[in-house]
């Protein structure tokens, strides 16, 4: 299916978009219109729909692997893991920043009804990958993956794991920044997306999916004016 964006602007209106979008960022739209700079501007709305369609299952996949992550960190480290000195000093600094950061402010915000899903919730993505990482090799993962993820195929090694999840994090963030995505195979990350999810629960894959609307997002590109 292809739709076409029914907007037209004048002249002066491409102008004013591409000053406060900036022209570089209007120049990666502008090649694939072949100059046309009607077709840039629905393709620039094209690529916006696209990061939209992603929102939900990037939502489900975060969330999901954040809460196996602490889950597998709570049966090492005891339910506050991030309190433990046996987690906690063996970090790298810039976790350790990161850490004491999220706590001070989480801290400031909930007071008293500060629990640890605040703490699970208000750390990056890069820290829930790093504990994927090798640091962690013999501390988490000596016996495998199937704690943090039940239905993980055994020949997956923690590196393959890490790589995609780390694969998703990148993908996030470049939607989270309303970077091109277009033409960056989305379709192959969404396959990524959904493997990562299929090793934690099969059942919140196809609720992820019921609800997904990137491929009718990736066939709605704007037919050639």
């Amino acid at each position: 299916m292809v739709m076409q964006y029914l907007f037209s602007c004048m002249p002066n209106t491409f102008v004013g978009v591409e000053s406060t979008i900036s022209a570089i960022r209007i120049s990666r739209y502008l090649v694939e219109a072949k100059g046309n700079h009607q077709r840039a501007l629905r393709l620039y709305v094209w690529n916006a729909a696209i990061c939209e369609a992603f929102y939900f299952p990037s939502q489900i996949v975060e969330v999901a692997i954040r809460n196996r992550l602490h889950h597998s960190l709570a049966n090492k480290f005891g339910p506050d893991w991030y309190a433990s000195s046996a987690f906690f000093s063996p970090l790298p600094n810039r976790l350790k920043n990161e850490l004491e950061a999220v706590i001070r402010k989480c801290q400031r915000d909930h007071g008293p009804q500060l629990t640890i899903n605040h703490i699970i919730a208000a750390m990056s993505l890069g820290f829930w990958c790093h504990i994927l990482t090798s640091w962690f090799e013999s501390q988490l993962w000596q016996d495998g993956l199937q704690e943090a993820f039940p239905h993980i195929p055994t020949d997956i090694s923690r590196q393959q794991a890490y790589d995609k999840i780390d694969q998703f994090r990148h993908w996030r963030n470049r939607i989270a920044h309303h970077g091109a995505v277009f033409d960056k195979s989305p379709m192959k990350e969404l396959k990524n997306m959904e493997e990562v999810l299929s090793w934690i629960c099969p059942e919140t894959l196809w609720f992820m999916r019921q609800f997904n609307d990137v491929q009718k997002a990736i066939g709605r590109k704007p037919v050639r004016s």
